[in-house]
């Protein structure tokens, strides 16, 4: 090999420049990986198209009925009781309560409203909330009114109004 021939090879090796050669690279890139990828997945597109249609196109499941975790008519008694009994564990004072059931003419649910005046602490009032919506399915606080008569005391006054979700027996 001549001189002339490594001139000639080093005048053309560098006619491109850096983005020719940046260019060079990512073709060879893309041409190992298309010959290490596309055999792989030459072999999931065949078993996708050995799946019958019938397999991939189920239905789903019907979703569960929303009237399923509720609680009945006849538990309204029970559930006041609870309630009584966690604001009484929980060193909450409830003097009286206020209850009004809504009943569709058609539908299938009934709504217990409760409202609730209770003095005591604020994280009193708050775990007797919490303890009460986790144990009971169906129930949901609506509003919190929370009142302090004066800066110094600790025992706060709440206006607690509840919904309870019943199923109507029939």
């Amino acid at each position: 090999m001549t001189a002339t021939f490594w001139h000639r090879l080093a005048f053309w090796l560098a006619r491109p420049g850096w983005p020719g050669w940046v260019g060079a690279a990512l073709l060879a890139a893309a041409l190992a990986l298309a010959a290490f990828e596309l055999p792989e997945q030459q072999a999931r597109l065949a078993q996708v198209r050995a799946t019958p249609a019938s397999a991939v196109l189920r239905p789903p499941a019907p979703p569960p009925s929303p009237l399923a975790g509720l609680l009945t008519e006849r538990d309204e008694v029970k559930v006041l009781g609870v309630l009584f009994r966690a604001a009484h564990d929980a060193g909450l004072q409830l003097d009286q309560g206020a209850y009004r059931v809504t009943r569709q003419r058609h539908g299938r649910i009934a709504v217990l409203a409760i409202t609730l005046p209770l003095t005591g602490s604020d994280p009193a009032v708050r775990g007797f909330l919490a303890d009460i919506l986790a144990a009971t399915p169906g129930l949901a606080l609506e509003s919190l009114v929370l009142r302090r008569p004066d800066i110094a005391t600790t025992d706060l006054t709440a206006d607690v109004h509840l919904a309870l979700f019943l199923k109507v027996n029939r």
